[in-house]
């Protein structure tokens, strides 16, 4: 691991450690880089406060460093908090991406890679429902709901000193 991005990464951890008022958090976390990650930019096992990146696509997009951090971090202290009552991407979960500065989010590509396969909202009265894709127009990630969300933006484009604003385009999804 290169010294900048052992620094970045470290110092990634210390911010949400502080922020979150969880002091003794980077001492509990283990990393490991694999190369056997397809989609996901990173992987948590709470239990074990372990997170594992993906290598290769977070070589070529460094700047999704903090934020896939900031989710998998969440993780862990959602995890010592709740124990295994909590949701993996519920409220509490939710509420500690959101304080750190990012909009919580499940699936998030990296620019110039293929995007991870999108599953449509599914269909509870197997009608066709509309969804809402919020594209942006300068490292094109996108995210898919069931209305237009106009207070989303793209954190990687906002870090960067953008506006982030997102495109959105609303399409039909069979059920």
């Amino acid at each position: 691991m290169p010294e900048l991005i052992a620094a970045a990464i470290y110092a990634a951890i210390n911010r949400c450690a502080a922020l979150w008022q969880e002091p003794s958090l980077p001492a509990q976390v283990q990393l490991r880089w694999s190369t056997r990650l397809r989609t996901a930019l990173g992987l948590c096992r709470p239990q074990r406060a372990q997170i594992t990146l993906n290598a290769p696509r977070l070589s070529a997009a460094p700047e999704l460093l903090d934020e896939v951090l900031c989710h998998e971090l969440a993780h862990i202290v959602v995890y010592q908090r709740h124990g295994r009552t909590a949701v993996a991407h519920g409220i509490e979960w939710k509420a500690l991406v959101y304080a750190a500065g990012f909009t919580p989010t499940t699936a998030l590509s990296a620019p110039g890679t293929t995007p991870t396969k999108e599953r449509p909202l599914p269909s509870v009265t197997g009608k066709p429902h509309r969804l809402v894709r919020h594209t942006c127009p300068v490292c094109h990630s996108q995210r898919l709901a069931r209305r237009k969300v106009p207070q989303w933006r793209c954190a990687p484009c906002r870090a960067a000193g953008l506006e982030g604003r997102l495109i959105t385009e609303v399409q039909v999804a069979v059920p």
